[in-house]
């Protein structure tokens, strides 16, 4: 056994308090480093990630960053996508249609977007195919009321159709709540900006839903049914009875009218919207006609659009490239031939295969077009001719979009 006395506690005691104030000192400024970095890993990371802002910012080609920052941003998005819809549900409508198909009745269910208001009359954009051999149209609302609405024309080609709804019709209440949409610029959406599409898929029973997602390509030049046509990709879920129904930035403003979706087992989250710019030209057009008259550009039967990156490859211009010309045709008069580029109608340089549709659908035929054409892969010296827009041959209609297809 050790003993030990007094005077030689003291000094082991004295060094062991010693000791543990040191431990304690450095554990206090240990904490405070580490919590100093920790503030600024995380005050970076809330930076990066747009945390405390009132958006986040995306690049051309979609996201920036990583999926997490991804997954932040939509998340931290919420409260705005909630005011959105808010703002939007009264634009948005669901329609019921009793059909008779191969002698077989039946009823189906779309959607459809207010774009106009006048006087008395609601006007309403939703898919030609929404409506195809409807014998009677409904307006559909959740409070129970149900009113018939009157077909103004349907296009199958742009499937796009307009329909009206009397506001007289309504109840008081729910004329408060129904207004038109305000409608936004396709031609500027950029991938990765949210998107959200408003509508009634399968049932009645799942009236105003709502999905998220964002624009996975902003013009996908694609041939859904029989025509060549352009379309906004997304990934926010789209079935069957979103037809017809908004797709909507995050600012509320229709981009898209929901139309197709790719729908397979190996396949997710690839849908279709028709571009707003290209539904309402074609909504404007059966409001005024009924009918949408199909053009060629003059007698061009067969082409397809040279977008820039395919122009590179070949050192040409972007534009319209000419397949075949119908015989006797104003085309075949200049000169046109298989292998052209019409790079310009009225001044106007082509960007896109719907840009181009979108050119012809503001003319009649008989109109007279001064177009731009790169002859014979002379780039260097591109000619100027004179075009007749020409009704499209029936035999054309089935394959062509504007006088336009896959070659």
């Amino acid at each position: 056994e050790i003993d030990m006395n007094d005077s030689d506690k003291h000094p082991i005691g004295h060094r062991k308090w010693l000791i543990i104030l040191m431990i304690l000192v450095f554990t206090v400024i240990f904490g405070f480093l580490m919590g100093s970095s920790l503030y600024w890993v995380t005050s970076r990371v809330l930076h990066d990630t747009g945390i405390g802002t009132s958006s986040f910012q995306l690049s051309d080609n979609g996201y920036s960053g990583n999926s997490s920052q991804k997954l932040v941003s939509i998340i931290q998005n919420d409260a705005q996508i909630a005011e959105t819809c808010a703002k939007v549900q009264g634009s948005v409508i669901t329609i019921l249609v009793d059909v008779v198909a191969d002698g077989v009745s039946g009823q189906g269910i779309g959607s459809g977007v207010i774009f106009r208001e006048e006087k008395d009359q609601l006007y309403i954009i939703t898919n030609a195919h929404v409506v195809k051999d409807a014998e009677t149209i409904y307006f559909y609302d959740t409070s129970g009321e149900m009113v018939e609405m009157t077909l103004i024309g349907a296009d199958e080609e742009s499937d796009i159709a307009v329909v009206r709804l009397c506001l007289s019709d309504l109840s008081a209440e729910l004329r408060s709540l129904l207004h038109p949409a305000e409608l936004g610029d396709s031609d500027q959406l950029r991938s990765g900006e949210i998107t959200i599409a408003i509508g009634s898929p399968t049932s009645l029973r799942y009236c105003n839903s709502v999905t998220v997602g964002v624009v996975s390509y902003p013009k996908r030049e694609i041939t859904l049914s029989t025509v060549l046509s352009t379309y906004i990709q997304t990934d926010t879920a789209i079935n069957p009875g979103n037809s017809g129904g908004a797709l909507f930035n995050e600012q509320g403003q229709v981009i898209g009218i929901n139309s197709n979706k790719l729908a397979t087992e190996s396949v997710e989250g690839i849908g279709f919207a028709i571009p707003i710019n290209h539904a309402y030209d074609v909504a404007q057009s059966l409001m005024e006609k009924g009918v949408i008259q199909y053009l060629s550009l003059g007698g061009i039967e067969q082409s397809t659009f040279l977008t820039d990156s395919m122009a590179a490859l070949y050192h040409v211009p972007s534009g319209l490239v000419v397949y075949r010309v119908r015989s006797g045709s104003s085309a075949e008069a200049q000169g046109l031939r298989s292998g052209d580029i019409v790079t310009q109608i009225d001044g106007i340089s082509l960007t896109s295969l719907e840009q181009f549709n979108e050119i012809l659908l503001s003319h009649e035929a008989g109109d007279v077009v001064t177009v731009t054409v790169i002859h014979s892969r002379n780039t260097a010296n591109p000619i100027t001719v004179q075009l007749t827009l020409e009704p499209l041959e029936s035999e054309d209609e089935t394959g062509s979009f504007w006088g336009t297809t896959t070659p």
